[in-house]
């Protein structure tokens, strides 16, 4: 008890500051990736010191069965915050995404791919389109000055062709869904991840439908990207669920109606 007694008391109005959300939350989904994040982290760590940018990031680990984990809370110390998210089972890259978004606590959320080709200077652009007035802004992938390596062909052909039957099924106006280089307010992150439905990789086509149904603003960049790696197996074998995904999404926008989506820019959860 006389401990208890000399312990000083808390001050309420030092408890009740909460510290201030910062200006960009970077969301990483990994899975299996121990031996490319460390390089991925230290790229972005050394972009943010160098724009002085308050970032927390966010690493979501999709069910690794390597050291993922570890790689990237080895790194926090580069950054004024890193989280690593853990699902409760690996339900796929949109899941990831989902549980990255919902984590993210700022007012811009920047989706980077482990294995991005898009060099992170592009960022300025994406963030001057948001300034502009975008809702979201994409950096479309070109490839035009890419080596025509094997990987990148095959890479090229798989993107194209996904994004074909991703057009056919679900027409967003977007060219390139699939990039994983995407800038978003964090509100409206926050709100399409609560009204996402798909766990996997056609999550993103999911989100540019709802927001062109409910009237935000995208815009779509072309950005330089390095040479593309082959696809894995793993990805080759999810194609048939993704397209499976597609048309679960056709007949959800069919059926629902303007009127029983949320206004985004009214309301009050995203002032």
């Amino acid at each position: 008890m006389m401990l208890a007694q000399l312990e000083p008391s808390p001050d309420p109005q030092s408890a009740a500051v909460a510290p201030l959300p910062p200006s960009l939350s970077v969301v990483i989904p990994a899975r299996d990736e121990e031996r490319r994040l460390g390089a991925s982290l230290l790229r972005l760590a050394r972009y943010l010191e160098a724009r002085s940018v308050s970032a927390e990031v966010i690493v979501v680990d999709d069910g690794s069965r390597d050291a993922t984990a570890l790689v990237a809370e080895g790194h926090s110390e580069l950054f004024d915050v890193l989280r690593v998210v853990r699902p409760s089972s690996a339900g796929g890259k949109g899941a990831a995404i989902r549980a990255g978004w919902l984590a993210a606590r700022g007012a811009l959320v920047l989706t980077l791919d482990v294995d991005s080709g898009t060099p992170m200077e592009a960022f300025e652009r994406l963030e001057a389109s948001i300034r502009r007035g975008s809702d979201i802004a994409i950096g479309a992938r070109s490839w035009a000055s890419a080596p025509a390596s094997l990987g990148a062909r095959c890479a090229r052909v798989a993107a194209r062709g996904l994004a074909t039957v991703a057009a056919t099924l679900v027409p967003t106006g977007i060219r390139d869904t699939q990039t994983g280089f995407k800038l978003v307010r964090g509100s409206i992150a926050r709100e399409l991840a609560r009204l996402s439905e798909i766990d996997g990789r056609a999550f993103d086509v999911e989100v540019l439908a709802l927001a062109r149904q409910i009237g935000l603003r995208i815009t779509e960049i072309e950005l330089p990207s390095r040479c593309p790696r082959r696809p894995s197996w793993r990805e080759v074998a999810q194609v048939p669920r993704t397209v499976a995904d597609l048309v679960r999404i056709r007949r959800r926008i069919v059926r629902q109606r303007r009127s029983r989506l949320p206004d985004l820019h009214r309301s009050p959860r995203l002032c």
